[in-house]
């Protein structure tokens, strides 16, 4: 027997229902993860602090005692997708969408020349922070899929062969962009977030962090 437009609505707005708390529960229940994994980590050797947003994503600053791994502070904003919404499900199958990590690293020592590592094609949009920024053809990051740009490609060169970035990325599919900033002297990493990636990409800043 064919159903009513009345009992369609009906069963979509229970779907709609028991989706948004099973989704809201499990992201709850992942942020907490996450919180006890950077808690573990450093809480011995940084002042760890947190700033919920609900189970929209989670935001973890780490001053560090003793900065002696190329960062004196790490800020890490954690964004889940949004298992609360049912469209969020066939969506993911299509477009492939992944929780994201962003970390900024405050360095220790000042960043000489601009750097970016991205898997995303750079918008030509002219402004001042951009003036001067030219793509530097490294071939064992192009292979990777990677481009990079920079305001001295000497740098970006010298970056490269002697921090072993290539092989960490090499070892991580999950990177989609890794930059160094001059002003403030930071890097900032944007990747997908996985809990077994998270200590491989500590360890990419603080490799990058002590080459700079």
């Amino acid at each position: 027997m064919a159903l009513t437009d009345v009992e369609i609505v009906a069963i979509l707005a229970v779907a709609l229902i028991i989706t948004y708390f099973i989704g809201t529960y499990w992201k709850h229940r992942i942020l907490k993860r996450y919180a006890h994994w950077f808690e573990d980590k450093f809480s011995r050797t940084a002042k760890v602090r947190y700033k919920s947003f609900g189970h929209a994503g989670l935001r973890i600053k780490c001053e560090m005692n003793n900065p002696s791994d190329g960062y004196k502070e790490l800020e890490f904003a954690l964004s889940l997708g949004a298992r609360e919404n049912l469209v969020y499900y066939p969506y993911k199958l299509v477009a492939r969408d992944s929780d994201k990590l962003n970390c900024w690293a405050t360095l220790t020592d000042p960043v000489k020349f601009q750097v970016e590592i991205t898997r995303q094609r750079k918008k030509a949009k002219l402004t001042w922070e951009t003036a001067g920024t030219e793509e530097v053809k490294i071939p064992q990051l192009s292979e990777l899929g990677y481009k990079v740009y920079s305001k001295g490609p000497d740098f970006a060169n010298r970056l490269v062969e002697r921090s072993g970035v290539v092989a960490k990325l090499k070892d991580l599919d999950t990177v989609d962009s890794l930059e160094l900033e001059e002003e403030p002297s930071r890097l900032h990493l944007v990747a997908s977030l996985s809990m077994d990636d998270l200590p491989k990409l500590i360890d990419l800043i603080s490799l990058v962090g002590r080459s700079v």
